[in-house]
This record gives structure tokens, sequence and C-alpha cells, in this order.
């Protein structure tokens, strides 16, 4: 099993999705949200993904991203690639590592 956290940035919102692989393939999340736009997914049934198509489909247009485009209401909400991040790892396609976003105001 997988977890996956993400800290959204300046809305403050956090979502927690949890990812399960039973054949290394298909991979089931969960979701626990605070950000209202997301909270449809939560408690909802559990989402079912094909992690080949999630992992090696063409950016913004997985699985994960159509799931997640209707109840993401910022394009650099960091969510949808969150997802496949979990997916990824779920199947085994990927090691299961942070990743990270720093963003600084230079002078």
């Amino acid at each position: 099993m997988i977890q996956v956290e993400v800290q959204a940035g300046v809305c403050g919102f956090v979502s927690v999705m949890t990812a399960e692989s039973g054949d290394m393939q298909h991979v089931r999340i969960t979701f626990r949200t605070d950000c209202p736009n997301l909270k449809p997914l939560e408690g909802a049934d559990p989402i079912l993904i094909d992690a080949y198509s999630d992992a090696f489909g063409p950016v913004g247009d997985t699985q994960s991203y159509r799931i997640l485009r209707p109840h993401v209401r910022h394009a650099a909400c960091p969510v949808p690639m969150a997802m496949v991040k979990a997916v990824e790892a779920a199947a085994g396609l990927a090691l299961p590592r942070d990743v990270r976003v720093t963003i600084t105001r230079e002078s």
C-alpha cells in the first residue's frame, strides 16, 4: 500500500491518497481531503486506475487527470500529479520517492 499526502500550497488544503494494487497493474485509490472541490471523491467508491495507461500516458490526459479534472479548479493544483505518482508506486512502476517543488521570490 502506498500513501501520498499533498499539501497543496497557499490554499492550505491537504489531500491524502491511499493506493493499492494486487496485480501490479490495476490500482485502487481512496481519498481523504480538506479541499471542498475534491470532497466528492472522499468516501466514494475507490477510484480504479490502469497503472500502465497512467504511467505512460500523455501529460494531463491520463485516467487520473480525467477523473480529477471536473473537481480541480486551479491549473497548478499538485493533486493530479500526486495521484499519478501514487499509481506508479503502487504498481511498482516507480520507486516511492518524495517530489518537491520549492518556490522562492528573487529580488
